[in-house]
């Protein structure tokens, strides 16, 4: 089952990647930038005050990263509208992150990994 979805969510990231870099191209990145943040605060805001409110501070941080992601995504959808540039330069970078964020949160938080 592990296997599966982990194949499924590769297929996904392929995917997604081929639809931004061909839709980056005839698009706005602020557009696009805002039109992925809303639809991300749509799915990550249930799963936040599902259990209880949060706290005003969690709420602070919760924004902060995504500035910091707005950010990031609109020089991503810059980078993928280059016509000269290949796809195959940028995903390796953005795919790290996953791997970073594990690697932070064993190393730092004391996470295990199950």
């Amino acid at each position: 089952m592990f296997e599966l979805l982990l194949l499924l969510t590769l297929c996904l990231n392929i995917s997604s990647d081929i639809v931004d870099r061909r839709i980056s191209g005839i698009s706005n990145p602020r557009a696009l930038n805002l039109w992925a943040s809303i639809v991300q605060l749509l799915l990550v805001c249930p799963f936040i005050f599902w259990l209880q409110w949060p706290g005003w501070p969690h709420v602070g941080l919760l924004l902060v990263v995504g500035a910091f992601s707005g950010f990031a995504r609109e020089h991503w959808y810059r980078a993928l509208a280059q016509t000269h540039e290949q796809l195959s330069r940028f995903v390796p970078f953005v795919r790290l992150s996953s791997v970073l964020v594990l690697a932070l949160a064993i190393l730092l938080l004391g996470e295990t990994m199950t």
